[in-house]
């Protein structure tokens, strides 16, 4: 029987042609108009790393206060954890999407998340999650 499952995005080796068409159109990585650099993508992936890092700490906190019974004395500690996770949240989106107006404007390429500008915010914690688990995955960051 086919398997009729949506297949994964490999948004790592997304991520590499990426790198390599910015090779092939500016091999001396000059800065040129509207052509992004190498130099500009670690923040990228590091807004991606911080996001997975945000998230960790959070689930362990969440995880230490259930166990520990100390609910009462953590919660400002847990509002402050979830507010770093949105904000690292809200960066590997904005990253995401500068990407893709590279891909899409510069590059010549498709977009590297292929989820809309104004989607909701559910669809690209999904798609940005996905990255996320990844680049974690790979070690290739």
């Amino acid at each position: 029987m086919p398997d009729n499952s949506e297949k994964t995005v490999d948004y790592v080796e997304r991520f590499k042609e990426i790198c390599k068409k910015m090779v092939e159109l500016n091999p001396l990585q000059q800065e040129l108009p509207g052509m992004p650099l190498l130099e500009d993508l670690p923040p990228i992936t590091d807004a991606f790393l911080k996001y997975a890092d945000a998230i960790y700490k959070m689930q362990a906190e969440m995880c230490y206060v259930r166990l520990s019974g100390e609910a009462q004395n953590a919660n400002d500690r847990i509002m402050q954890l979830d507010s770093n996770r949105t904000s690292a949240h809200n960066n590997a989106m904005a990253q995401a999407k500068m990407l893709n107006r590279w891909c899409q404007q510069s590059l010549g390429l498709p977009k590297f998340i292929d989820v809309e500008d104004d989607a909701p915010r559910g669809e690209w914690r999904v798609a940005i999650l996905e990255v996320v688990r990844q680049f974690v995955e790979s070690g290739n960051h």
